[in-house]
């Protein structure tokens, strides 16, 4: 039986993928939520801050685990010497850290971008913004959060970088390479829900829809441009590629995610994705499992606005992922899980979910007397 070790920020969707294909899981992650638990055969919580905890972690599992291969999730973007110590004990199912340290960079990602022609923001790394209509993004940064409305004059501050806004459709790319070619496996819109964490996250990307009805043009521009990065960086496995469709119809890419996306799961049927994953990251780029056919599904992060502390005998609701431990105490403006829903269409599925946030808004903090 296949064993893997999961290192990611939330590794529940990992988690959870693996046992499906028949795997075995020990996984690293920030939260320790029941279902990730639940699916792994040993689970560690460690702050993804701590990039030498994080190792440690990973050190303490290994010496009691047998583990073939690591897979990557999100959260780690910002240390590919983290990724390059845990390939040198196990087999990297995926990406490599210098390909992280490419496609996660802004400078080297624009660069590439510019060399292929394809469409981005204008970015630069350094100075304020002269004039209105800029972001600060933090370099390696994920899930929107980050992101924050620079005003004329205003410099990003350490860490960050400054780009164009875009207006337009947020949305992304899921596909599979094998470090030549690409097939894509489907697309997601991004979307906020309300309310939102607070007001300063605009961006933060609390919701995520399976988007069927692509426009073929879109589908054209996106397929090219993930051919052309395939090719040209080496991209292997699962991966992600966020862009905006502007107004005028073009698709101008944002990031590109070297690892399985948060969004993967919303793609993905009764058969698991990673097995395509293992494949692909060895160079065998053949047909995944087929795609739910004709549901949309949708999920959304629940933020905190004022702390919460989980209670025992909580019953959560079958919609619900992601599920904190009895007794964890959140902060404000903290995810405290996932909301999902499916439905026929992208409208009506988003519309469960921000209901269904509202419902478990109001149990989570009824008042006690």
């Amino acid at each position: 039986m296949t064993s893997v070790l999961i290192i990611a920020q939330s590794a529940r969707a990992l988690a959870q993928s693996a046992v499906k294909a028949g795997w075995q899981v020990c996984a690293i992650d920030q939260f320790g939520d029941q279902d990730t638990r639940a699916a792994a055969e040993c689970a560690v919580v460690a702050d993804f801050a701590d990039t030498a905890g994080v190792l440690a972690a990973g050190e303490r599992l290994l010496e009691k685990h047998r583990s073939d291969a690591c897979i990557v999730g999100g959260g780690l973007e910002c240390s590919p010497a983290l990724i390059e110590a845990f390939g040198r004990r196990l087999p990297l199912m995926g990406n490599s850290a210098g390909i992280y340290r490419q496609m996660c960079h802004p400078a080297s990602l624009c660069a590439l971008l510019e060399r292929l022609g394809i469409a981005h923001p204008e970015t630069v790394l350094e100075g304020p913004a002269p004039s209105a209509g800029w972001l600060a993004k933090r370099a390696g940064g994920s899930g929107g959060g980050h992101i924050r409305i620079l005003g004329a004059g205003e410099s990003p501050g350490a860490g960050y970088y400054r780009q164009r806004r875009v207006d337009g459709i947020s949305a992304s790319a899921l596909f599979l390479a094998n470090g030549r070619d690409a097939r894509i496996l489907g697309y997601t819109r991004h979307w906020q829900a309300k309310p939102q964490a607070d007001a300063g996250q605009p961006y933060l990307r609390s919701g995520l829809t399976r988007w069927r009805e692509v426009p073929s043009s879109v589908a054209l521009q996106v397929a090219n441009m993930v051919g052309e990065l395939t090719e040209a960086a080496g991209l292997r496995g699962l991966c992600g590629m966020d862009f905006v469709l502007d107004q005028g119809g073009q698709v101008v890419v944002l990031e590109v995610n070297p690892r399985p996306p948060a969004s993967f799961e919303l793609h993905e049927g009764d058969h698991s994705l990673l097995e395509a994953h293992r494949k692909a990251s060895a160079g065998q780029l053949e047909p995944p499992p087929p795609a739910p056919a004709r549901m949309v599904r949708s999920a959304a992060v629940m933020y905190t606005s004022d702390p919460l502390t989980i209670a025992a005998g909580f019953t959560w609701p079958d919609w619900c992922t992601d599920i904190p431990a009895v007794g964890t105490l959140i902060g404000s403006n903290r995810p405290v899980c996932s909301v999902t829903a499916t439905s026929t269409d992208l409208e009506t599925a988003q519309a469960m979910v921000q209901e269904r946030l509202l419902t478990l808004r109001s149990e989570l903090w009824k008042p006690t007397h």
